[in-house]
């Protein structure tokens, strides 16, 4: 099959993704800009600020990108395997496979490398907003997937292709749904937010206390007001 032919077969079948695709890649190509100026103002509060913020921001942002084509690669290997196609058709789905899935692993895993490099796993103001702006997206795929698969299980007749498209979508960003949350949800309960450190409130300072009396060894003399000594007589 030609290169024409190939890219008109892929668009036929992937034609449940021209609804969620434009919502997807509006996120991905403005969301960091909002994700950044939230940064930011955030690292302002703090007296030290973070010098690396911007530096942090762009790991994210790419490592993003690559974990996004990674899965819509690993999208379509799922879908060559489980689905019907002919020999050629199948090497042509699975070549775009791969000529996604690679280089997303390889810019996913060099940019998780170079944020180690960073002050990213002590001020982690960049890894909470990219981890659940990434968990915002994986879920809006696996919800679609989600919907997808229903929605051929209940058409009449055979659902084809579609079946087979929405089964290996669930299967991709259901699971990375599923990590993604587990993930996020750690990240946020076993790393409470930064916040700056403030100087102890004035009222919150104990109360001072009396010193207490020194305390001495040996005898000692009744106090006089208790009447322990008997009256002097005049003479």
């Amino acid at each position: 099959m030609d290169d024409y032919g190939t890219s008109m077969m892929l668009l036929r079948y992937l034609s449940p993704m021209l609804v969620i695709g434009p919502i997807v890649l509006w996120l991905l190509v403005m969301g960091p800009f909002v994700l950044y100026l939230i940064a930011r103002w955030r690292a302002n509060r703090d007296p030290a600020g973070d010098p690396q913020l911007g530096l942090k921001i762009a790991f994210h942002y790419f490592g993003l990108l690559g974990a996004q084509f990674a899965l819509f690669g690993l999208l379509l290997f799922i879908w060559a395997i489980v689905g019907k196609w002919s020999s050629d058709e199948r090497g042509d789905v699975l070549r775009t496979a791969f000529a996604l899935l690679v280089p997303g692993v390889i810019v996913y895993v060099t940019h998780v490398a170079l944020l180690r490099r960073t002050n990213d796993g002590a001020v982690m103001i960049a890894r909470r907003l990219f981890e659940g702006y990434n968990l915002i997206i994986v879920g809006l795929l696996g919800f679609t997937g989600f919907m997808l698969v229903f929605h051929a299980l209940f058409m009449k007749g055979s659902s084809g292709e579609l079946g087979r498209f929405s089964a290996a979508m669930l299967i991709t960003y259901g699971s990375a749904w599923a990590v993604c949350g587990v993930k996020f949800t750690r990240l946020t309960l076993e790393n409470p937010p930064d916040m700056p450190l403030l100087p102890p409130s004035p009222t919150s300072a104990p109360a001072p206390q009396a010193p207490a009396p020194p305390t001495t060894s040996g005898p000692t003399l009744p106090p006089l007001s208790t009447g322990s000594f008997p009256p002097i007589e005049p003479k």
